[in-house]
């Protein structure tokens, strides 16, 4: 072996003959140590306590021992099945159990089982250890140490920061330490307090006339996807209007409004002249709608405008009212005639 500063040369000898390694050999016979540090040459030989030429079976075996090392390496994860149920989402403040199952073959024994949450160890069970459960502190996790084991965890008073990626891993003894694991995202929600809100809705409108409409989601995390439809079906992005992200509101979350512009077409009126408007608001997989009917303005299979129809309802009264006034004239008449 040749030293120079920290630069090591290993040199083996098979026999009479020296051959320069870059790795010690598992089958050297005779190694010889040369040492040229400050110019000072020095050779050392060390006979090794075997002595001889190993023979060309030995040479195999330990090859072929080598090669079943490293492909149970790389086939090792095979030997073991992990199945990992991590809920997709929960409500801030709340609790849940996160699952780990696993089948382990070939009558290997379980080393150990590990949580991680954005690749950080919070969790480890090891039976050979006392004790057997260790926990690591992390930021968002906040475990019921009664209620977690080797196969189930429980997380306790969630935060937004108990967002992220969970993995739970699996491992077997050596010497191949078979090792596998399943991953699972997770988000924490905070709903609205109630549904959405729509407001510029009129109760009548004519065919032709323009429709103008918002509808308002409350405060949520992360912020509602809004949606408009019309008797059932989903109204074309052409007639929404998306309006910009407003401030969050402290401690609730981030509002939203989805406008909605169209012109009311005969085929929206059916049945009995109605048409259904309906907002839906989905946080996470929560889903939140409200819906109002409105009705086609028309008066003796006449189609008026809601204005046309405000104004006719006024004159009828107005005629109404004028004719009560002839008819007490008439009838006062008559009582003085039949007086005299």
């Amino acid at each position: 072996m040749e030293s120079s500063g920290s630069k090591v040369t290993h040199y083996c000898a098979d026999g009479d003959d020296v051959v320069n390694l870059k790795h010690r050999d598992c089958c050297d016979i005779y190694c010889s140590v040369f040492n040229n540090k400050n110019n000072n040459n020095s050779y050392i030989n060390n006979r090794l306590l075997m002595s001889g030429r190993i023979s060309r079976t030995f040479k195999i075996a330990c090859i072929i021992l080598l090669l079943s090392i490293g492909f149970s390496s790389v086939f090792s994860s095979k030997d073991i099945k992990v199945e990992a149920r991590v809920p997709k989402e929960a409500e801030l403040g709340g609790m849940i159990d996160m699952k780990c199952d696993w089948e382990i073959y070939g009558g290997k024994s379980l080393y150990s089982v590990k949580w991680y949450k954005d690749g950080h160890e919070f969790f480890r069970y090891v039976p050979d250890n006392h004790p057997r459960i260790q926990t690591f502190p992390q930021p968002g996790i906040k475990l019921e140490k009664i209620s977690s084991r080797e196969n189930s965890i429980r997380l306790m008073d969630l935060s937004f920061t108990s967002t992220g990626q969970y993995k739970c891993e699996v491992s077997t003894e050596g010497p191949a330490f078979a090792t596998s694991f399943k991953t699972g995202n997770f988000t924490v929600i905070s709903l609205p307090e109630r549904g959405p809100e729509i407001k510029g809705l009129s109760s009548h409108y004519a065919v032709g006339e323009n429709v103008t409409a918002n509808c308002t989601a409350w405060p949520s995390i992360p912020k509602a996807n809004l949606h408009w439809s019309i008797n059932g079906k989903p109204v074309p992005p052409e007639f929404t209007v998306v309006y910009p992200t407003v401030s969050p509101v402290q401690g609730m979350g981030i509002p939203s409004t989805l406008g909605l512009r169209l012109e009311a077409e005969a085929r929206h009126f059916v049945g009995a002249g109605t048409v259904k408007f309906r907002c839906q608001a989905d946080v996470g997989s929560r889903r939140f709608d409200t819906e109002k009917l409105v009705q086609m303005a028309h008066v003796n299979n006449q189609r008026l405008s809601a204005s046309d129809l405000r104004g006719s309802v006024k004159a009828n009264a107005c005629f109404l009212t004028n004719n009560n006034f002839n008819l007490i004239i008439i009838t006062t008449i008559i009582i003085i005639i039949n007086l005299t």
